[in-house]
């Protein structure tokens, strides 16, 4: 029941979204926008909440902070470095509007936000390493690198990586836009031709045969 009860309201917030976009009115937009993160937020609180008072009767309740609070830290840092990185990555692209760059830098700044905020049980692992003392036979590391450093270092690639497929499809799609655009430019600097038939380039003015 409440899983329709959010469906059918993310469809009239996505449908206020729609209409304020195709009739120009920033006001529906905007208010389609602020009611869709206050529902995002509603939904993350209400399993916030649930879990903090899991943890809270289990005695557990510091363990629940650090989690959060590691969460929250690394979220941060990851949004504001993907959104500062998309938006510097679109700064010199001129057939893209201050708008359209904008919604491009959040949604990679939420993406490595999700990220970054899941790499924080190997964070604190690699962060509070502690050595095995154990060497692998076969490439001379100490055991402990493996359960702790190689999590995160693996976690850290796997971000950068998803970074740069982002780019990588922002900037074939603005390959294509560009193309498109010059694409037209030239049909429409084209001189008409005169008598209504196109010229035949194969036609020659004399036959010599």
């Amino acid at each position: 029941m409440y899983i329709l009860f959010f469906i059918r309201l993310f469809l009239i917030e996505a449908f206020l979204i729609a209409s304020g976009m195709k009739k120009k009115k920033s006001v529906l937009t905007v208010l389609g926008v602020v009611l869709i993160t206050a529902t995002i937020l509603f939904i993350w609180f209400m399993g916030f909440w649930a879990d903090k008072l899991w943890f809270q009767s289990l005695g557990f309740i510091d363990r629940f902070w650090t989690e959060f609070t590691v969460k929250l830290g690394y979220g941060v840092v990851s949004f504001l470095f993907g959104g500062l990185y998309m938006f510097l990555f679109l700064f010199r692209v001129k057939k893209l509007g201050p708008g359209i760059k904008a919604i491009v830098a959040v949604i990679t700044a939420v993406i490595t936000g999700i990220m970054g905020a899941g790499l924080w049980d190997a964070a604190l692992l690699f962060f509070n390493r502690a050595a095995a003392g154990t060497v692998d036979p076969v490439f001379g590391y100490d055991v402990s690198f493996y359960m702790f450093s190689l999590p995160f270092i693996t976690g850290v690639h796997n971000f950068l990586m998803t970074l740069a497929v982002i780019s990588l499809i922002v900037g074939i799609l603005i390959l294509i836009l560009r193309t498109r655009i010059f694409l037209r430019i030239c049909r429409s600097e084209r001189p008409p031709h005169r008598g209504g038939k196109k010229p035949n380039p194969f036609r020659s003015k004399r036959n010599y045969v």
